[in-house]
């Protein structure tokens, strides 16, 4: 990260913090989208900050004011009393010294920071059914939890968020655009299996406007990287990145975190390489249904096949969209990351 970008998340900082003594920011995670960074100082309690990137989150405002809902609901004592038998925890959203759930500063980068969830750490990647089985009880145990806002209290911090149709239409559009990358091989393999595919994408929204799936407050970005396990007793203990907090189907939060779950290829794989582990899946569907058996009614069941199959072709879309429109949204490393 450029040392401009540390600096002025270190100026950023001093908004929320207690004082100047021993203020220590660095950062930490390795999201897609936002910047974050983690904020020590004397006096204090760790805290967390991020940058909100304003390219995919066009009114971050609407994030904090989504998070301020979750939290009336669901104080740490509230949490406490639904879920007895393990440490979990919900993190808060920190004022700044304005008095403001957010800080943005002389270019308009907009700052927000979290309570620090302590004792905790990510996994970089599953390396037992056990640990399968812990995120899907996570995942459920966050559905509980937000079980009774109703998913009108929440606005989409990203309009079409997981409708997939949407996402067509962009890629659509992507293909009309001027500049686009010098078409490869690669590419038409990219565009023809998206076609060949075209008629399943409505599968889910279809459902939805039939009334037989139903939206509730959903994560909406439940991958690996955003469950934290508890260092001492190895248990999912927080649910994080809650900018995505919002209205949605419940199998579009089971369908991306098997997702992200069950591939168990390594990161620089080649596609022909890849595949979906049916052993963790089990496990973790297993896990959900320990804690979240109620959620979910026939419908969900039968269309959860469909929804495993829609969420990895609905984010290759926005991947390959951004690529063909100069990769403007998600980070990227080289030019071609996101093809």
């Amino acid at each position: 990260m450029a040392p401009a970008c540390v600096d002025a998340a270190v100026r950023a900082a001093a908004h929320f913090s207690a004082g100047p003594d021993g203020l220590s920011v660095a950062e930490i995670g390795s999201g897609n989208i936002n910047d974050t960074f983690l904020v020590s100082s004397s006096g204090q309690a760790p805290f967390i900050l991020q940058r909100i990137s304003r390219q995919a989150f066009s009114q971050p405002e609407q994030i904090c004011a989504n998070l301020q809902v979750i939290s009336r609901h669901l104080p740490p004592q509230a949490v406490a009393a639904l879920v007895p038998a393990r440490r979990w925890l919900v993190p808060q959203l920190l004022t700044s010294h304005e008095q403001g759930l957010w800080w943005c500063d002389a270019t308009d980068n907009f700052w927000r920071a979290q309570s620090y969830v302590a004792n905790a750490a990510t996994l970089p990647g599953l390396t037992s059914l056990e640990q399968a089985r812990e995120v899907g009880r996570g995942l459920a145990i966050f559905h509980r939890l937000v079980a009774a806002i109703p998913a009108t209290a929440l606005q989409a911090a990203i309009p079409h968020f997981h409708q997939t149709p949407h996402y067509f239409k962009l890629y659509e559009q992507a293909c009309q655009a001027d500049n686009q990358p010098q078409a490869s091989a690669l590419t038409h393999q990219c565009h023809d299996f998206i076609l060949h595919r075209a008629q399943q994408l409505s599968t889910l929204e279809d459902a939805k406007e039939q009334g037989e799936l139903h939206e509730a407050v959903i994560h909406g970005d439940p991958k690996l990287a955003n469950i934290l396990f508890d260092n001492k007793t190895q248990q999912a203990c927080a649910l994080i990145d809650l900018d995505t907090v919002g209205p949605g189907l419940r199998l579009y939060d089971l369908a991306d975190c098997l997702r992200s779950c069950c591939n168990l290829s390594a990161p620089d794989q080649t596609p022909e390489h890849n595949r979906f582990d049916l052993e963790h899946c089990r496990a973790i569907l297993s896990g959900y249904l320990e804690q979240g058996r109620p959620l979910l009614t026939a419908a969900d069941h039968y269309y959860l096949a469909a929804a495993i199959r829609l969420i990895p072709l609905e984010l290759g879309l926005r991947f390959f969209s951004d690529y063909l429109t100069g990769c403007h949204y998600f980070k990227t490393d080289t030019p071609h990351h996101t093809l």
